[in-house]
């Protein structure tokens, strides 16, 4: 389990007649949504699991679908460093900061230049707690950090603006625990060690996306076009299954990644307004998911918390805060029942961003999702409980 942190997202997709859960994750967005690469596996494998009655299949289908963007919509957030600080403060970016009888004003805008390179270090950390039946009502945790270290390169920057970035994963770690009771297991991945964990199902997307490069495409108010120039890694991951697979399931196999990386990846960008804003400026983005089995608001709040000049750069401090409201707190099926008795869903986060560079410096966002369901199904009547937590830390190391 990933989580895709940041916002962390966690998305369980069940899939009752076939008995199998499909999990896919997305990110935190401001700060995250984070690049939960083994939300690609969990969207490729699927997971078995064995119920042994029909409460058990409407616990199954209980898991409840949230999905976070702190920092603006489908393509949440981005930012490009340009290789050398000899570029900081090119006159190419030093009309983004203005001064009128209003006060101190910006354009945030992504204009990194052709050839520069950026290499960011990302940690994200999450944590998740179910008690339920199917734990014997004990406490079940599942706890993940993921490190990632990844490179960008500006390919390409068109009349409108749109760059194009030559990106790879150079290194990714991660360390996994769950623990029951008084027992526990721990497993950490390492693309730079080759050995029995790195062989495991569970790893073979990690395997094949690590020094494996591709484009994205990303526009300057950092909206993530699209991914491509994945045959590669296509080729590698239907390699390792054996190639066994039929036409129509290596389409689908290429269709998860495809869009599964489009998600991680979104959540190292962030769209910002396309008009100038001021210091103290605040406005909030809303967002409504339909999503079965609880439809769901999203309501962000953004704020220029600081715009200041260190050194020779042009800095903009913005904070975010993220509620949760659902729309619908009971949903009825065949099985039966599930009702929210109780939740509590929010986050917040701060990125810095360097405007003389066109690029986000740091980034810093934590998510908290608790959810207390009842479920009732056959003339009997449960308590499940969930706990999630998720955070985000990303830095520009050049």
């Amino acid at each position: 389990m990933i989580a895709k942190i940041l916002l962390i997202n966690f998305i369980f997709k069940p899939e009752l007649e076939k008995n199998y859960i499909l999990i896919s994750y997305f990110y935190f967005s401001f700060a995250l949504k984070i690049c939960y690469l083994t939300c690609i596996l969990k969207k490729i494998f699927l997971i078995k699991v064995s119920y042994k009655n029909e409460m058990n299949k409407v616990l199954k289908a209980a898991v409840v679908i949230i999905v976070f963007s702190l920092f603006l919509g489908s393509s949440c957030n981005k930012d490009k460093v340009p290789e050398k600080k000899e570029n900081a403060g090119d006159s190419k970016n030093s009309d983004l900061v203005k001064q009128d009888e209003k006060g101190t004003k910006v354009n945030i805008k992504i204009q990194p230049k052709a050839g520069d390179i950026f290499k960011y270090k990302m940690v994200k950390a999450s944590s998740e707690t179910n008690i339920s039946p199917l734990t014997d009502n004990k406490e079940m945790v599942n706890a993940q950090s993921e490190t990632y270290y990844f490179t960008q390169e500006v390919a390409e920057i068109n009349e409108s603006g749109v760059i194009t970035y030559k990106m790879r994963y150079d290194s990714i770690i991660v360390t996994s625990k769950v623990s029951l009771g008084d027992s526990s297991k721990t497993l950490t991945y390492n693309s730079n060690i080759k050995d029995t964990v790195s062989s495991m199902t569970e790893f073979i997307v990690y395997n094949n996306i690590t020094n494996s490069n591709f484009k994205i495409r990303v526009s300057a108010s950092g909206e993530l076009y699209d991914v491509y120039e994945l045959e590669s890694i296509y080729d590698k991951v239907i390699k390792t299954l054996g190639d066994t697979l039929a036409s129509r399931e290596k389409e689908g196999v290429k269709e998860n990644i495809h869009s599964s990386m489009k998600d991680v990846i979104s959540g190292q960008f962030q769209e910002f307004p396309k008009t100038e804003i001021y210091k103290d400026s605040v406005w909030s983005l809303t967002k409504t998911s339909d999503s079965p089995p609880f439809p769901f608001k999203n309501i962000i709040t953004y704020k220029v918390k600081e715009i200041a000049k260190e050194g020779n750069d042009n800095f903009v401090t913005i904070e975010a805060v993220l509620a949760v409201e659902f729309i619908n707190k009971e949903n009825k099926t065949k099985e039966g029942t599930m009702k929210i008795e109780n939740s509590d869903a929010g986050g917040k986060g701060t990125t810095k961003f360097n405007l003389s560079r066109g690029t986000l410096s740091k980034k810093e966002t934590i998510q908290n999702i608790n959810i207390d369901l009842l479920i009732s199904t056959q003339g009997r009547k449960f308590k499940t409980k969930k706990k999630s937590s998720l955070s985000l830390n990303l830095d520009l190391l050049n």
